[in-house]
């Protein structure tokens, strides 16, 4: 097993396996036409390193010369740059009016989904192939997160967690998260199809 970072060769598959992370949020945020999905946006996007879902946030799991798992990171200190980038992301996929309607679903999940406090190191699109679950990955990248958030002084490992992915919550639990906050889902997200969601945590001291 080797873990690394992503590069922009791994776009179609690292793509993938984002979007098995966090199916029903991404598509209801990225799904806008039938050709202008979250799929086709994040294959695009992580052609290129910066930005939210640009490669070089990412860390992959290789295995037998395949990829099979994925995690990212970020903090409440991130450059100008990296928001500049995550929407000029956005902009040249989208063009300027399906832009604005992604900007706007992507609004709905601050109901749900907090900014970085400044003792976490967040953590985002844990992925891992059904064909290789239960080897010890997940373990293995949260692991590696709670080395790169104690070299940043946090103090925390915080993610966020649909309310009905028990499967995905016991994992977390198991590992050490417990419950911060509990989202119940708003009219805006109802209509945008996003429902409960978890702030879990976990303490590094």
């Amino acid at each position: 097993m080797l873990i690394r970072r992503a590069q922009g060769e791994d776009s179609q598959q690292l793509a993938k396996l984002i979007y098995a992370s966090a199916r029903r949020s991404l598509s209801c945020v990225f799904d806008i036409t039938p050709d202008l999905n979250a799929l086709s946006f994040l294959q695009r996007s992580l052609q290129h390193p910066e930005g939210q879902y640009g490669y070089a946030q990412h860390w992959v799991v290789e295995l037998d010369s395949h990829l099979v798992a994925c995690v990212c990171a970020w903090h409440d200190d991130l450059a100008d740059s990296y928001h500049r980038q995550s929407l000029n992301s956005v902009a040249v996929y989208y063009g300027l009016s399906h832009s604005l309607n992604v900007l706007e679903n992507s609004q709905i999940l601050v109901d749900c989904i907090p900014n970085p406090q400044i003792e976490e190191y967040c953590i985002g699109h844990l992925s891992v192939a059904a064909s290789v679950m239960r080897l010890g990955i997940g373990t293995a990248l949260l692991s590696l997160m709670t080395e790169q958030a104690l070299m940043l002084n946090k103090s925390l490992l915080a993610l966020d967690v649909e309310a009905d992915n028990i499967a995905a919550i016991d994992f977390y639990r198991q590992r050490g998260f417990t419950v911060a906050k509990h989202f119940a889902s708003t009219a805006s997200m109802q209509q945008l199809g996003l429902g409960a969601h978890l702030h879990m945590i976990k303490s590094l001291t």
